[in-house]
């Protein structure tokens, strides 16, 4: 179930949750009749046999179609919360199968349910103190987090299908505008560069050839060695304001500093990293493609445009990479991008992220099927839309939504667009609306998590 929200979009999900319910159903109903027939048939091993190929067949398709996912910022493993967890596991559970036939107050079924009461009261006391738990319990003082523990298993089963009840009201997702093509068959959109080490190819300059590496300390290179690297959303202020603050090691030619960067990395193990290991040669980061001539981020909060790649900058993970056909020029779809009705289609299908960060994470499924309007119905709007490029591209976003969307070229942008995605003003309206309710429910949200986590 935690697959399928990760791997789905809003529009998919309810047909993934729906094949998922049907599986569960149809293996409690048809689980004992095939589990008689292999016992009677074979032996009771088979039930364990049988599952073999179930497996392999799960793993090839995960090793193939999911996405892999990694925390930026990983924690250290919970060995006292895994430690104290487990053995108060079993000897609850231990306790509970065998007080009938044991007696319930044995010594054995009496000592058995105190440990285990104990080591789970430890266990709450050293989630609550440790700095990474495997489960924090502050967040059961969250009420949004608290609310899904009072959910009776039928709601709980009606909320896995999409089908709400009293006192679960399911928000459905609005269809695209009548007008809209996806962004997918305008431009081909991919995630952003994994280089396999930030620490080895992330570089950050100290002077005219001298660089800091966070792995190999300072490092001599040529000027054609490393290319200026777009490894934060901060960095990019506005459309067509880019200050990159790191360079990316991706030598064009290989001379001597480059050659005696690349033998520090192998001897420091980078080439054996995995990501490193499926290059040829290891240290040719995005090989075979240019810079993206438009970028979009990963992650939205309140500030959130699509940044037009002038000078060509590599982009890191944090950015979507587009590629635009010929048919629409990368300042246009980077104005597209920009403009409400079009990002708040992508912010309400985008993966809506419940921490102590007030941001969404946009798939780069979601961003291709992004509703955007046609080349033909922006034709006839190029010289208004050309205006408003002018006046926003070098105009600095901030976090103030209501502040953005009162500027003037951005209200004119938004009925442009709207207007070539066949939506009225009212519309429109609601869309800038929307756009503002939903950046302001994750601040509340994310602060609400934030003060409860502080009061502890």
């Amino acid at each position: 179930l935690a697959l399928i929200a990760q791997e789905f979009g809003p529009r998919e999900r309810k047909t993934a949750l729906g094949i998922w319910g049907a599986s569960v159903g149809v293996g409690v109903a048809v689980g004992p009749l095939v589990g008689g027939v292999l016992v009677d048939s074979l032996g009771w091993e088979w039930i364990f046999f049988v599952n073999v190929p179930v497996g392999l067949l799960t793993i090839a398709l995960a090793l193939t179609k999911l996405r892999e996912a990694r925390d930026p910022t990983p924690g250290r493993l919970d060995w006292a919360g895994l430690g104290t967890f487990s053995p108060a596991l079993f000897l609850l559970i231990f306790g509970v199968l065998r007080g009938n036939s044991e007696g319930w107050s044995s010594p054995e079924i009496m000592g058995s349910l105190a440990g285990g009461a104990a080591l789970l009261a430890a266990f709450a006391a050293i989630e609550l103190r440790s700095s990474s738990p495997m489960l924090d319990l502050r967040l059961f003082r969250v009420p949004a987090f608290a609310a899904l523990g009072e959910l009776s298993a039928r709601e709980v089963l009606d909320l896995a299908r999409g089908v709400g009840g009293r006192r679960v009201r399911i928000v459905r997702a609005q269809g695209a505008p009548r007008g809209a093509v996806p962004l997918g068959s305008l431009a081909q959109v991919r995630f952003g560069m994994k280089s396999g080490c930030n620490g080895f190819f992330h570089l950050r300059p100290l002077g005219p050839g001298r660089f800091a590496s966070a792995l190999a300390g300072e490092v001599a290179l040529a000027p054609g060695d490393a290319q200026p690297l777009l490894a934060s959303l901060r960095e990019a202020s506005a459309p067509e304001r880019i200050s990159p603050g790191r360079v990316l090691f991706r030598p064009e030619r290989l001379g001597p500093g480059a050659r005696a960067y690349i033998a520090q990395g192998e001897a420091l193990g980078v080439a054996a990293r995995p990501t490193c290991a499926g290059r040829s040669p290891w240290w040719r980061v995005a090989p075979g493609r240019a810079p993206a001539p438009v970028l979009y981020p990963a992650k939205v909060g309140a500030r959130a445009f699509a940044v037009l790649n002038v000078k060509g900058h590599w982009e890191d993970k944090k950015w979507h990479a587009l590629f635009p056909g010929p048919e629409l020029e990368p300042w246009l779809l980077a104005l597209v991008l920009s403009a409400t009705p079009v990002r708040i289609a992508i912010d309400a299908a985008a993966r809506q992220l419940t921490g102590l960060q007030a941001i969404a994470d946009v798939d780069c499924r979601v961003l291709s099927a992004a509703p955007v309007p046609p080349p033909g119905a922006l034709a006839p709007l190029l010289g208004p839309l050309t205006a408003c490029w002018v006046a926003l591209a070098r105009d600095p976003v901030t976090t103030d939504v209501a502040a953005m969307l009162a500027r003037p070229a951005q209200r004119e942008l938004d009925a442009l667009v709207g207007e070539a995605l066949g939506l009225g003003a009212r519309a429109v309206q609601a869309s800038r609306r929307e756009l503002a309710e939903r950046v302001a429910a994750r601040l509340a949200h994310a602060a609400q998590v934030r003060q409860a986590l502080a009061a502890q």
